[in-house]
């Protein structure tokens, strides 16, 4: 009996250890995976952090451009604005305009803010002539009106310092100055313009020239005909081939309808086939209008444009001066 009290007090004990290892196991293991699981939160934890501080970091590099770009376009618009200001001086006020023409318009459409074509006007009272012009400048935008005050203040010169009225003389001269600046450097820059000037003195003598800009007059004892002066083909600017500019005498009555214009307007794509306006619709569409005051006109060629053009991007500058004689 007491042989078999041993054995079992043996066999309880195994039994006792075999528990109490299994339990410390159980216990070991749990640990491991409570160890394990801190560690897991805390690496979890860790890529969190890492991912929050790198897009912050990407969100503050993101914040940092953003403001660089709002400060660049900000310090870009500024610049262009005052190129427009600048620009605008060099153009003739609607009250200078009127107090020389009784009727008249100038539809201006820049491309951009600023503009490559420019209307010009400038009175010389020592022989009570009335000069302007309309011209398209090379280029468009900042680089075209940068151009369009260079060929600006060489017509100013020409006629308020040198005092020259006659047109070609004007071309000429004004050529001159213009190449003098842009040549500045060995390499000659091609930069200039195509314009149409006209001169009315005090006798109502109209005389005309121009470089690859023509003049359309419409007359009033006719007003079914456009009569289109063509000009010297060849530009107000630096080329290997320096001609003269000619210039044609007119004769004008009043009533008489006289039009100067860039290709801004003929050559706008748009219609159904996105295909230029051209110079014979534009001629047919001023014949339609000519009795119609130079406001209406105006407003019916701004019209015709905008309709053709549609969603078409503007492609160029656009510079149409009308006046009545």
């Amino acid at each position: 009996i007491d042989s078999l009290a041993y054995v079992s007090s043996q066999e309880l004990n195994i039994v006792e250890i075999r528990e109490q290892k299994a339990a410390l196991a159980k216990a070991k293991t749990q640990r491991y995976a409570l160890f394990g699981g801190i560690a897991l939160m805390l690496i979890f934890r860790l890529f969190i952090l890492r991912s929050y501080r790198r897009k912050k970091q990407d969100h503050d590099t993101i914040t940092s451009q953003h403001h660089l770009l709002s400060e660049s376009h900000r310090e870009i618009k500024q610049s262009i604005e005052y190129a427009k200001r600048l620009q605008d001086a060099i153009l003739p006020t609607q009250q200078t305009l009127s107090l020389y023409f009784k009727n008249y318009f100038v539809l201006f459409k820049p491309k951009d803010v600023v503009s490559g074509d420019f209307y010009w006007f400038e009175y010389d009272s020592k022989t009570d002539t009335r000069i302007f012009a309309v011209a398209d400048c090379t280029g468009h935008g900042v680089p075209g009106a940068m151009v369009s005050l260079v060929c600006a203040t060489a017509l100013n010169r020409c006629v308020n310092e040198l005092g020259l009225t006659q047109p070609a003389e004007i071309l000429n001269k004004t050529r001159e100055l213009i190449i003098e600046t842009f040549s500045k450097r060995v390499q000659h820059l091609r930069d200039g313009m195509d314009i149409t000037i006209c001169t009315i003195d005090k006798h109502n003598i109209f005389t005309v020239a121009g470089a690859n800009n023509a003049l359309w007059i419409v007359k009033k004892d006719n007003q079914k005909e456009l009569i289109e002066y063509r000009v010297d083909k060849q530009t107000v600017g630096w080329t290997e081939n320096l001609i003269p500019f000619t210039q044609k005498q007119i004769h004008l009555k009043k009533g008489d309808l006289i039009y100067l214009q860039t290709d801004g307007f003929i050559d706008q794509f748009g219609g159904e086939n996105n295909k230029k306006f051209k110079r014979a619709p534009l001629k047919k569409l001023i014949l339609t209008l000519v009795n119609k005051s130079m406001d209406e006109q105006k407003k019916s060629l701004n019209k015709a444009y905008d309709n053709w053009r549609g969603n078409h991007e503007q492609i160029d500058d656009v510079c149409l001066m009308g006046i009545e004689i």
